[in-house]
């Protein structure tokens, strides 16, 4: 049976690594466009930060989730003190269905839920 994607998706149904390399770790959260989890970089040198976001796209259809990775790369690239770098991105199979992975740099902080719901309150 595959993961339906309009439910939370847990990380019992991820794989034991994704892309051969990326080993979830605990789930951070999910929004619109996706479900995101703290991984490790199993292939990362000793002196490199070894923890990433894997954020699983919901199935929004391969080209929106392309795009999403595009962007966020130039951004990344552009910005990379408020977005996070792209190390990796492309279909993954969990639990039999093939799902767009973006691997993003881990940023250490609040979550952005709550610091959104703070400045609502300020205003």
């Amino acid at each position: 049976m595959g993961v339906n994607s309009s439910r939370d998706l847990h990380i019992k149904h991820l794989p034991n690594k994704v892309f051969q390399r990326y080993r979830p770790i605990n789930k951070l959260g999910e929004g619109g466009f996706g479900d995101t989890f703290l991984a490790e970089d199993t292939r990362a040198q000793a002196n490199e930060d070894k923890r990433v976001v894997l954020k699983v796209i919901k199935n929004v259809g391969q080209a929106f989730a392309e795009r999403e990775a595009i962007m966020l790369l130039h951004l990344g690239t552009q910005y990379p003190e408020y977005f996070p770098t792209l190390y990796a991105h492309g279909p993954a199979k969990i639990e039999g269905e093939e799902r767009y992975v973006l691997v993003m740099k881990f940023f250490e902080g609040e979550n952005l839920t709550h610091t959104r719901f703070q400045s609502e309150d300020e205003w």
